[in-house]
């Protein structure tokens, strides 16, 4: 799920960026908006998101808690921002899709590792012996 709202928000990203470049004055551009504000952001999302795909998951705990501040923080923006019509519906809708990204990467669960022969106490003999003993 995570990876997925990180290509999601990438390729919304992307969509945006190159309709404002190229088709600023369509329709579909028209609930974008084109303030140095909302760019910079893209950008800083953006270089998020691509931090985040390039991490591998059990992230350090200021990561991860960096992640749920920008996270919230950028909901609540983007919420607000959107509800008092300073931010078109498109942007909203793109920081809306970043902050649960970013959020979802700031919940991850711990990687639980199996414990291995030697933390349990038995030698490999010993333990290949339980096993077949448990199976028969």
């Amino acid at each position: 799920m995570q990876k997925f709202m990180q290509a999601c928000t990438l390729a919304f990203l992307a969509f945006l960026t190159i309709g404002q470049i190229y088709f600023p004055n369509s329709p579909l551009m028209m609930l974008t908006s084109n303030t140095t504000l909302v760019l910079g952001l893209r950008a800083v999302i953006v270089t998020g998101v691509l931090i985040l795909t390039f991490t591998r998951p059990p992230r350090t705990h200021y990561m991860r808690l960096v992640l749920g501040v920008s996270a919230s923080l950028l909901l609540g923006w983007a919420g607000y921002q959107t509800y008092q019509d300073n931010l078109e519906i498109l942007d909203g809708l793109v920081f809306l899709t970043a902050g649960i990204s970013f959020g979802l990467a700031a919940l991850e669960l711990p990687v639980m590792r199996a414990p291995t022969e030697s933390a349990a106490g038995l030698s490999a003999s010993e333990s290949t012996q339980l096993t077949l003993w448990s199976e028969g």
